[in-house]
């Protein structure tokens, strides 16, 4: 599986505030691609799911990425790299608090998406979410 790097995130659960990828960071347009991170996400979600709730907003290569349980399932946290700050401000802004599915989501600009290359002490790990492909 594809793994975050250790030290990722940070208090208050995967991902969350005051670590590396903490919520409410300042976005600066001028850096290009800048990633949401989203809360609350059903769980067996697919590339399909992400795609059709972003549509409109584009999102880069490999750009969504979901949070994983050693066992594999799904912790309703995943992230999505858009091709610029703009879009990401854009996304956040009409997208906040939708409905994704059956659940209401949380999104926040962050400072980028998590590396997928290392485990969690914990055991948890990122992984991305390509189409065709579903949550455990």
């Amino acid at each position: 599986p594809m793994l975050p790097p250790a030290g990722f995130g940070g208090g208050g659960g995967f991902g969350g505030g005051g670590g590396a990828y903490g919520a409410g960071d300042d976005v600066d347009p001028s850096r290009g691609a800048c990633t949401v991170k989203i809360k609350g996400l059903p769980f067996r979600l697919k590339y399909e799911d992400v795609a059709e709730f972003f549509k409109g907003y584009p999102i880069v290569p490999d750009g969504v990425v979901v949070g994983r349980m050693p066992d594999g399932r799904d912790t309703g946290e995943g992230w999505v790299t858009f091709a610029t700050a703009e879009e990401a401000e854009r996304a956040v802004a009409d997208k906040n608090r939708a409905n994704l599915g059956s659940r209401f989501v949380e999104l926040v600009t962050v400072r980028g998406a998590p590396a997928t290359d290392r485990a969690l002490p914990d055991g948890r790990y990122v992984a991305v979410l390509r189409p065709g492909a579903a949550g455990a």
